[in-house]
């Protein structure tokens, strides 16, 4: 089996990597592609060196799956080209999310979504996943009609300009800022339109379209049925939070 990370060199694309060494998940073929600029650094894994890709070095040797976390840009322009190849694509970003043609999988709650015909999946954001493992059954005895959010993200979820504001903060040095404020020993309100892009997508319509993909639609309240979730955000009320003292 081959399997491409695409996105290997930042936070996540490590951190998927470490997944898989603990996971002990068996391949053949390893292939770790980024972008242009980071194309020929050297990745250590499993006592063995790898050498970094382009996306398109890495689409040329055809991976059986690929697991993309290299931003939604990176996502949009790439992702379907993989699929078309008949490369399996799990991707987590946030550019495929509110597509219909598109599973948005928790496997916890309904893995069945994933159809032995489609190449490509999302997931949803790191908050929704563990919200709807718990709230999915919930929903299932008791039926959910009110769901009130407050997330708390880390700044590990901007990826390595955010987490190095802090480091360098914490260190009393000087940083061009990711954050337009402070954010070691502190914590900042914002929606997250109000950072541009960092997560991608209001969380509220997440929510409401991780729980319309992850749950049977006879179980939705009436006024749910076949209404599109990016229509709905006023039933939910969701306010995102970045950042954290410290890193998680």
């Amino acid at each position: 089996m081959k399997i491409a990370v695409v996105g290997a060199t930042g936070m996540v694309g490590r951190k998927m990597l470490q997944v898989l060494d603990e996971r002990n998940f068996d391949f053949e073929t390893l292939i770790l592609a980024a972008s242009e600029n980071s194309a020929g650094k050297i990745i250590a894994f499993r006592q063995k060196e790898y050498e970094v890709v382009t996306v398109e070095t890495a689409l040329a040797q055809r991976p059986d799956i690929a697991l993309f976390s290299a931003g939604a840009g990176t996502s949009k322009n790439w992702a379907r080209k993989f699929a078309d190849a008949g490369t399996f694509v799990i991707d987590n970003s946030s550019a495929w999310r509110m597509f219909d043609d598109v599973p948005l999988v928790v496997p916890e709650i309904n893995g069945d979504a994933i159809k032995s015909s489609g190449r490509l999946i999302a997931n949803p954001n790191c908050s929704t996943i563990q919200m709807v493992v718990a709230l999915a059954p919930l929903h299932k005895a008791f039926r959910i009609k009110r769901i009130v959010v407050s997330t708390y993200q880390s700044v590990t979820g901007s990826g390595m300009r955010g987490s190095d504001q802090l480091g360098y903060e914490r260190a009393d040095l000087p940083v061009i800022p990711f954050y337009p404020y402070q954010i070691d020993l502190n914590l900042i309100e914002s929606v997250v339109f109000a950072i541009g892009n960092a997560l991608g997508f209001s969380l509220a319509i997440l929510i409401f379209s991780s729980l319309r993909e992850q749950l049977d639609e006879a179980d939705l309240p009436e006024y749910m049925k076949g209404v599109p979730a990016a229509l709905i955000t006023a039933g939910i009320l969701a306010m995102a939070f970045m950042g954290f003292a410290g890193i998680v």
